[in-house]
């Protein structure tokens, strides 16, 4: 465990190995409410992400030292426990986010572009002779770029582990369609 938080830690102040079972089930009557929404929107009239609802997604974390990094690079990381999660990532159809840990804001809308693995060795280092802390990576592309949303406004879609602040990365595809309507939403009143 580092004493600062990393870039794509599940946790903001010490990493824990609580597996799904430990997490809230997801509350489907949110879920469920926004399908008659969405079914009735038009083809001409949906947005750029519309191809990827009811697909799988992944959450991925930064903090202020490492965000810009993230989006400069196109690349998103995890420590190697998480490689065969990472692994499963499947290019032009899982759905990627990054939550920012510092600020608690998620941004999106990212896909994945190829399989995950170690692709920068050196990605997220103070030392160029270093190795990554975060070598489970996977490269994206943004799909559309919306305003971020504070935590607040999608907590309720997230499965948190009981009595802290932290969620689980993988989402299940009504969690992801949940999400990038939340992102919708939140930007058509803007």
């Amino acid at each position: 465990t580092s004493s600062a938080p990393s870039p794509t830690s599940e946790t903001t102040a010490s990493s824990s190995t609580a597996g799904p079972a430990a997490l809230n089930p997801l509350p489907n009557p949110v879920i469920n409410a926004l399908a008659p929404i969405n079914a009735a929107i038009p083809d001409a009239n949906r947005p750029p992400w519309w191809q990827y609802r009811n697909r799988p997604g992944c959450i991925f974390g930064a903090n202020k030292d490492t965000f810009d990094e993230c989006i400069n690079r196109r690349l998103l990381g995890l420590p190697a426990h998480y490689m065969k999660m990472v692994m499963s990532i499947v290019p032009n159809e899982t759905v990627l986010f990054l939550f920012n840990f510092t600020t608690r804001y998620m941004f999106g809308i990212f896909v994945a572009t190829e399989r995950g693995g170690e692709h920068e060795p050196n990605a997220w280092c103070t030392n160029g002779d270093q190795r990554t802390p975060f070598p489970a990576q996977i490269r994206f592309k943004i799909v559309h770029k919306y305003p971020p949303l504070i935590e607040s406004a999608f907590a309720d879609l997230m499965e948190y582990r009981p009595n802290t602040r932290h969620f689980r990365f993988q989402l299940r595809p009504e969690q992801t369609t949940a999400l990038l309507d939340r992102f919708g939403e939140l930007a058509g009143k803007q």
